[in-house]
């Protein structure tokens, strides 16, 4: 929800094989967190979207990622 309320654009599709490609191309490829820490890290430095509507609050999110971090 946050891309679309922000029109953030989601680059443009990849029709391409990623496992044939050469690796300096596939240095251009966008991720994703390939783990949990590295998904928690990207949580903690951007989830303002997260607090809008009060759907969530600083704390819980704090706290999940603590607690995910710790389990």
């Amino acid at each position: 929800l946050d891309g679309i309320q922000n029109k953030i654009h989601p680059g443009e599709p990849l029709d391409k094989d990623i496992y044939g490609l050469p690796p300096e191309e596939l240095a251009k490829v966008a991720k994703t967190p390939a783990s949990l820490r590295e998904s928690l890290a990207e949580l903690e430095a951007d989830h303002e979207f997260m607090l809008r509507g009060d759907v969530f609050t600083q704390d819980v999110i704090d706290m999940w990622i603590e607690y995910k971090l710790e389990n």
